[in-house]
């Protein structure tokens, strides 16, 4: 569920509790801040060598999460710095589905620090 979707549902009383990025808080609301979440870049270990860095994994087939949240819009930032266009080949709506559709793809991706890694996948 999106931020904007939770904080309408706690606005309208069908969500009693709901954990949302800050920028989506609404006035209206009571917040208690949770802390910060760290990510990392997610590469299947058979795309790994010695000269591999975060530059050449973002010119592979690459899984993110849909819409235009911070953390897409720092990678499609990052690779536009670099010269680098990001095949974005599936988009999820969850960070569970990010790491699924890692595996069945054998792509490069985003994952929050808070899941491990796939099976056959490393940290670049």
């Amino acid at each position: 569920m999106r931020g904007a979707d939770v904080v309408a549902g706690l606005l309208d009383g069908k969500l009693d509790l709901g954990v949302v990025d800050e920028r989506d808080l609404s006035a209206n609301l009571e917040c208690v801040k949770l802390g910060r979440v760290a990510y990392r870049l997610i590469v299947p270990k058979a795309l790994v060598s010695a000269k591999n860095q975060w530059r050449h994994a973002l010119a592979l087939p690459f899984v993110g999460m849909e819409g235009d949240g911070e953390i897409m819009t720092a990678i499609s930032e990052l690779a536009k710095s670099e010269s680098i266009e990001v095949d974005f080949i599936v988009k999820c709506s969850s960070w569970p589905a990010v790491s699924d559709a890692l595996s069945a793809q054998q792509a490069v991706g985003v994952l929050p620090n808070t899941m491990g890694p796939p099976k056959g996948f490393s940290e670049v």
